[in-house]
């Protein structure tokens, strides 16, 4: 049992609140969180229309650790994007910019 595999499944099933729950559960036991559960996590969040949890995510504590890399602000700006949260997701991919993030063709695409 490992909580990546949990969180990626629950990823897989929809199940956003699921695999936010075994994020913070996770940090709780000292399990080291990393950029496959912030990614599971935020892509949950993503494909089950809560673009607002997925921004929590993103620029919260749960996923502060591991540096939300590239496939977290894809999958948060296609949150954004879904939810006609344009402005959000300009921002977004701004942020991206000048942190130095790597913008990739999927980056652009989600806008």
């Amino acid at each position: 049992f490992t909580y990546n595999s949990c969180i990626s499944s629950s990823e897989r099933g929809l199940q956003w609140a699921l695999a936010i729950n075994l994020l913070v559960q996770a940090g709780k036991c000292y399990v080291e969180r990393d950029s496959i559960s912030c990614n599971a996590c935020v892509t949950a969040c993503e494909k089950s229309g809560q673009w607002l949890r997925a921004l929590d995510l993103l620029v919260g504590a749960s996923c502060s650790h591991a540096g939300p890399d590239a496939v977290a602000h894809n999958a948060c700006i296609s949150a954004c994007d879904r939810a006609r949260q344009w402005q959000m997701a300009l921002l977004l991919l701004i942020a991206m910019d000048l942190s130095r993030a790597c913008v990739d063709v999927i980056t652009y695409s989600a806008c």
